[in-house]
């Protein structure tokens, strides 16, 4: 599980503004955001058990970040990992529109997902649950485990936060912030002991919870901001990253 809000247009200044939780078992070997030695010009952490990565941004100007789909069946024996489909689109130079058509075909070997990326210009969606790709409107746009913009009420508290942080100049630590909440949300109480642990946008349990989040600033003129804050099993920071560089190209 993940969960991720982005501006996309949506502040004068920052055509692009980005606050991710990765969510993922804490045995899974990771390796935190750095640029890869097999492809410099990519930003992200690394899942070194499958080679792929749940969020990264490229010096080419593409940004691109997947969650997984909540469903009751068992996962695919054999499945594509779905991280290879964000490591491929923030490769790819096709504009973004292939990339997503790409992506969706390629998706449909992988267990459920959902997929956003964008080469500056235009910003898509991708899911392998009965949809096609599809472009997405200025505006802030929530990625968590259902349908895309699923009003889940962690999902809310997220959407809700960005669009007051974007009412200013949005800043690392504010966003941050959003993103460390550990609360549970307002409303009906989680109906299993299992809902209840997922329920808060900061999920903290012994073999499964956040592992990292991450903040990404992009201006209109292609600097970049991207800082990775990392956590154990108890949900105590343990490590951070915060790399400053502009892209080769943006919109």
């Amino acid at each position: 599980m993940c969960l991720i809000a982005v501006g996309w247009k949506a502040h004068p200044e920052y055509p692009l503004v980005l606050a991710a939780n990765r969510d993922e078992f804490h045995d899974r070997p990771t390796a935190p955001a750095a640029f890869w030695d097999d492809a410099p010009d990519l930003l992200a952490g690394r899942d070194l058990r499958a080679g792929g990565t749940w969020l990264g941004v490229s010096r080419k100007g593409r940004v691109a970040a997947v969650t997984n789909v909540r469903e009751a069946a068992a996962p695919l024996p054999g499945a594509r990992s779905r991280g290879t489909l964000v490591r491929d689109a923030l490769l790819a130079s096709a504009p973004a529109a292939e990339a997503a058509a790409a992506a969706h075909a390629a998706g449909e070997g992988c267990a459920p997902f959902n997929l956003f990326l964008t080469d500056g210009k235009e910003f898509w969606a991708v899911t392998n649950r009965g949809a096609s790709p599809r472009a997405l409107e200025p505006g802030v746009h929530v990625f968590s485990n259902g349908p895309l913009d699923a009003p889940w009420p962690k999902a809310e508290r997220l959407r809700a936060g960005l669009r007051s942080r974007l009412e200013r100049t949005p800043a690392v630590e504010e966003l941050l912030e959003l993103l460390c909440d550990r609360s549970l949300p307002a409303g009906e109480a989680p109906q299993s002991e299992l809902e209840r642990v997922l329920a808060p946008v900061f999920v903290v349990s012994s073999e499964y919870g956040t592992r990292s989040s991450t903040v990404l600033l992009v201006d209109a003129e292609g600097r970049v901001v991207f800082v990775e804050c990392s956590f154990d099993p108890e949900g105590r920071p343990c490590g951070s990253r915060g790399v400053a560089f502009s892209f080769d190209r943006w919109a």
